[in-house]
């Protein structure tokens, strides 16, 4: 498996367990072996929401928008962060799907369809 696929499926388990350091690390390491893979910079600013850190979150998730705009990650934080529902208690929900095991080509490309997020005026 490519070292960067390890990387961001190391950097997701420490996501799902709320270790926003290691896996911010992590995904820094994974986006520098790989700079064209959307979901590394979407789950990256999964991480920096959980980090408080609202703007790199958003540089972040408009990498990935530029890469891929069907980014399941995106369907998810874009309109949360868009629609300003984001406050100082919000922690990254431990239950938005999140794919698990990339395609060496295309991580997170065995995602599911944006579930009518595309439907939304």
């Amino acid at each position: 498996m490519r070292e960067d696929i390890q990387c961001y499926n190391c950097a997701l388990d420490r996501a799902k367990e709320g270790e926003w350091q290691q896996a911010e690390t992590l995904l820094i390491v994974a986006t520098r072996l790989a700079s064209k893979e959307a979901e590394y910079y979407s789950l990256l600013g999964v991480v920096y929401l959980g980090l408080r850190n609202r703007s790199l979150a958003i540089e972040h998730f408009r990498i990935a928008y530029s890469l891929n705009l069907h980014d399941p990650l995106l369907q998810t934080y874009i309109p949360l962060i868009a629609l300003n529902d984001i406050d100082d208690s919000f922690p990254p929900d431990a239950n938005v799907r999140i794919p698990r095991k990339p395609k060496p080509s295309a991580p997170g490309y065995e995602a599911d369809s944006d579930e009518g997020m595309s439907q939304i005026p």
